[in-house]
């Protein structure tokens, strides 16, 4: 929403505007507005450790039909969670969650390490901004909101499970931890086409099986690697290794408090996105060590010889990565987008199937396996059967100059609707019609099978036939 009312989708300047304001209260501190090209951020009367701020912003709607206004809640919620990221500090619409989830951990009473012991620098009371930091983030928020709408509705999701893990943090380290993760994995998803390759492989496993590969001719070894690098799993894992490593850039290893090796980066995202899996699929917890602030010190651990990130260091490397998407993207002055979907509320629902299934116009016979569905669906639910009869009019004059791919379909459409009815009720020759494609009709398919139940007739195909149809 807060990209919509930038006015970027509207084809018309004459908008309903109205003046918005939210409250956001934080931990970081700074003294003078900060103006954005979507709003004004205000510091008010300091309470305690907590700042106040007022968000001040336009909420503009194109005319043209009957919302005037909408989404206050959302805008307020998205400029939050660019706050939080862009300045690298803790907001919230509610003050109390401030005090919670920044408290000092000598202040705790309790099992669970708090927030301010795992990631300081984030979560500390009266946490100063500097100007370079406010500038840069102005400049943040001038992108983010110039983004096309597909990458901007990433990034805001990105940002959302950031900050759910930051929230969880304190009570359940291998949900916050996962999550960050799973950021990472849906922008992989997203913004990069991977190609895994034989070379990716782990290497102590590569060489043991490139000496069995020496016993067995070329082809049979090809054909074994290309079986091997096509595993979801593998594939998964390196689209997510290779999208992280191609977007840390120098600038992040040139942090003086960063004490990971560039050397170890594939082996900790490795490790992550397995302690991720194994928890998961089978609830085991990350590396217990991982979960101690005063063991697991800065964004590396090391134990047993094996290098694993910490909650901080993961954290620091998502919110790179999320940044240098942000900068990759190219911006776009204009979108042909349909902003209306995108309104807080609205909710699209497909059309119950009798307003729709017996519709003639424009009908080929390319959606005919929908309607074939749609039928199933009357007939299970008990609801009284649309009247077909002038689409079977039309299936049986198009179907010569169909597709192939179409026939099939609309035969056994044709066939379900004219058998469920009484035979005075029936097209005109329609066993006639069926005779003459016949060959369709005795296919295995699971809709063939269906059909056969649900008229009582006779299913002709042997159990090992049905299970060997592809």
């Amino acid at each position: 929403m807060l990209q919509i009312i930038t006015g970027n989708f509207f084809k018309s300047k004459d908008c309903y505007i109205h003046d918005g304001k939210g409250v956001l209260y934080s931990n970081a501190l700074y003294n003078v507005p900060i103006k954005t090209s979507i709003g004004i951020l205000e510091p008010m009367a300091e309470s305690g450790d907590i700042a106040t701020y007022v968000f001040s912003y336009k909420n503009q709607i194109e005319k043209g039909g009957i919302i005037i206004r909408t989404g206050d809640s959302e805008i307020i919620e998205q400029f939050k969670l660019i706050c939080s990221f862009g300045l690298q500090s803790y907001f919230s619409e509610y003050r109390e969650q401030v005090i919670k989830i920044c408290r000092p951990s000598n202040l705790y009473k309790s099992n669970y390490f708090p927030q301010s012991s795992i990631i300081p620098d984030f979560v500390n009371y009266k946490k100063n901004l500097e100007e370079y930091e406010v500038e840069k983030f102005r400049s943040l928020i001038s992108k983010i909101l110039e983004l096309d709408r597909f990458s901007y509705k990433k990034i805001l999701s990105a940002l959302k499970n950031l900050s759910d893990s930051i929230d969880v943090l304190e009570y359940n380290i291998d949900i916050a931890y996962s999550i960050l993760v799973y950021c990472l994995e849906s922008l992989a998803q997203s913004f990069v086409a991977y190609r895994a390759s034989w070379k990716d492989w782990d290497q102590s496993t590569r060489n043991e099986l490139e000496k069995i590969f020496l016993e067995l001719d070329k082809d049979k070894t090809e054909s074994i690697k290309n079986i091997l690098i096509k595993d979801k799993q593998f594939k998964l894992q390196q689209r997510f290794i290779g999208f992280v490593c191609a977007n840390l850039n120098d600038i992040y290893f040139q942090n003086k408090n960063l004490n990971l090796r560039k050397s170890h980066l594939i082996r900790v995202l490795k490790n992550a996105y397995l302690m991720r899996s194994q928890f998961v699929h089978t609830l085991k917890p990350i590396q217990d060590q991982l979960r101690h602030p005063f063991i697991a010190i800065g964004h590396v651990f090391n134990y047993s010889g094996e290098p694993y990130l910490t909650y901080q260091g993961l954290l620091d490397i998502t919110m790179h990565v999320i940044e240098n998407v942000i900068n990759v993207v190219q911006p776009i002055e204009n979108e042909d987008f349909n902003w209306k979907n995108d309104l807080l509320g609205i909710v699209q629902l497909e059309l119950n199937p009798s307003y729709w299934i017996g519709n003639t116009k424009g009908f080929d016979g390319k959606n005919a396996n929908k309607r074939l569905i749609a039928l199933f669906s009357q007939i299970e639910s008990g609801e009284a059967i649309t009247s077909l009869d002038n689409l079977m009019d039309q299936i049986m004059n198009i179907l010569p100059n169909s597709k192939k791919e179409t026939v099939k379909p609309m035969i056994l459409f044709y066939w379900l609707y004219n058998g469920i009815l009484p035979e005075s009720r029936r097209c005109k020759d329609w066993s006639k019609f069926l005779e003459e494609n016949s060959k369709y009709i005795t296919e295995i398919s699971i809709e063939n099978i269906a059909i056969r139940i649900i008229l009582g007739v006779q299913i002709e195909f042997e159990l090992q036939e049905i299970i060997n149809e592809p």
